[in-house]
């Protein structure tokens, strides 16, 4: 609770010293505007902090070991289930890890962008993860088409045919719920595209 006091009083004595700096007003009137930003909460406070401290000195977008540790960790124990699940029984719960991270650095990149413009732009933000995936992700398609018809079984082309156009138009977790596939009791070989349902 202190340190709520404390954040609040410092957001006020930032805003009355920055706006007797500038010159441009009342000292009334900028203690007024500080209050009533103190009062919104110190929750606006401390997401700006945290904007600044992720920041580090690369910019905006600092390095932080502690979540690209997370990140490591989860993906880890996904790959090792994979490898060999008697290992590590529950190492599917590195998904549920991965997909929280990232939900949590999405939200960040979002709130930074809203604080910068005043808005948020869903398209521009899926526009730039479009613009950094879909090469990548076109490559690894076209290869493993040409790749199946050199080697997979002629009865399963239609199949990998199918989950590689799901997962070119980004509907690759629909197609395997349509299909019925579950993970844990999958009794057919998993095709080479089944895991990008996680793009």
């Amino acid at each position: 609770m202190r340190e709520l006091a404390t954040n609040t009083t410092d957001a006020t004595t930032r805003q009355n010293a920055t706006r007797e700096v500038g010159g441009g007003g009342s000292t009334a009137t900028a203690t007024a505007s500080a209050t009533r930003a103190g009062a919104a909460g110190a929750g606006a406070d401390a997401a700006a902090d945290t904007a600044a401290t992720a920041k580090g000195k690369g910019g905006e977008r600092g390095f932080r070991p502690d979540i690209q540790g997370l990140r490591a960790i989860a993906v880890s124990m996904v790959v090792i289930y994979h490898l060999r699940p008697s290992l590590l029984p529950g190492g599917f719960a590195g998904v549920d890890v991965f997909f929280v991270i990232s939900g949590y650095l999405i939200t960040g990149h979002l709130w930074r962008g809203y604080q910068r413009t005043g808005s948020v732009s869903l398209l521009d933000f899926w526009g730039r993860r479009a613009r950094r995936l879909v090469p990548a992700a076109a490559l690894v398609l076209l290869v493993t088409w040409l790749v199946a018809r050199l080697v997979a079984p002629a009865p399963e082309l239609p199949v990998i045919a199918d989950q590689i156009r799901a997962s070119a138009l980004y509907f690759q977790n629909w197609q395997l719920a349509s299909d019925a596939v579950n993970y844990l009791q999958a009794q057919g070989p998993a095709t080479p595209v089944q895991h990008f349902w996680s793009l």
